[in-house]
């Protein structure tokens, strides 16, 4: 039996709760995981899962097996990393996750590149706005804008920092006119990422000063990406991250206002599991964002 490939798919079936599920995280046949779980079981003497048509849960033994085989596995993988780094590019896959935006238009667009660089590695992205369990579901990093683990498993490595512009459709601007000034934004309307109906943006003077600019809307959105398209709609003004404006801004679907106030960037990170070696595949993918993205 192939210990190691029998251990790596039941940790999968673990956390995942579900055979077809990890089958398609580990790219293969739902069969193959079920028959490695089986001949783990029959090596061991006891039964790790309990199978129901509609869940896959652990066992008593099961838990216990699932805390020393995750071990194990980092260990192998840390080992055969190292071992590889000395003659050969790293292998296997890389699962990413990030939010939606931010996936889309800065981490997707670097993963053509990414994968020529490096032929042996596949990448599974999964977007969500959601903050998921790296440890528990077994992603190898995750981008985020922020930096505070609740989770001191983690390490936080800082990539870079998104900019953000004021931005307006030319359909408001000609009904309604455009601020010339950060006090004028507060007769506009705005699209707003909040429930009440009012907000606080921050921007800053040209001589670098802070300032706080209260303002309102009729909309208020809980994404990036519909706050976009109601602007592109011409409800109303947003602040919006430059990464997510910039084919806007070149086909003038929307128009950038008052640049010379530029609100505070914001930096982002790579996070990903305390190893005491980080997985080649994974420094490789650090190394190449700080790259191209531009920060140490």
């Amino acid at each position: 039996m192939d210990y190691i490939s029998a251990i790596r798919a039941f940790t999968q079936v673990a956390r995942r709760e579900s055979f077809s599920a990890a089958s398609r995280d580990l790219n293969t046949a739902a069969s193959v995981v079920s028959r490695y779980v089986k001949e783990l079981e029959s090596d061991l003497g006891v039964r790790l899962l309990t199978r129901t048509t509609r869940k896959v849960s652990l066992t008593e033994a099961g838990q216990n097996f699932l805390l020393r085989a995750q071990a194990l596995l980092d260990d192998f993988d840390a080992m055969r990393d190292s071992t590889q780094a000395l003659h050969s590019q790293p292998s296997g896959r890389l699962r990413i996750t990030a939010p939606l935006a931010m996936g889309q238009n800065l981490i997707a667009p670097l993963l053509p590149e990414f994968m020529k660089r490096y032929p042996q590695l596949s990448v599974s992205l999964h977007l969500t706005n959601q903050v998921v369990d790296l440890v528990e579901e077994g992603w190898d990093l995750a981008v985020r804008f922020v930096a505070h683990l609740e989770d001191s498993s983690l390490v936080a490595r800082r990539l870079g920092v998104s900019r953000s512009q004021l931005c307006v459709a030319p359909e408001y601007a000609e009904e309604f006119g455009i601020p010339t000034t950060p006090d004028e934004l507060m007769s506009h309307s705005c699209v707003l990422f909040c429930d009440d109906g009012s907000s606080r943006w921050e921007l800053a003077q040209p001589t670098g000063e802070a300032i706080t600019v209260k303002v309102n809307g009729r909309l208020s959105v809980n994404s990036m990406e519909a706050a976009q398209k109601a602007t592109l709609g011409g409800i109303g003004i947003s602040l919006l991250p430059e990464f997510l404006l910039r084919d806007d801004f070149q086909t003038g679907a929307l128009l950038p206002l008052l640049t010379e106030y530029e609100p505070p960037a914001t930096p982002f990170y790579i996070v990903y599991p305390q190893r005491q070696f980080v997985p080649m595949k994974v420094r490789c993918f650090i190394d190449f964002c700080i790259e191209k993205l531009g920060e140490s």
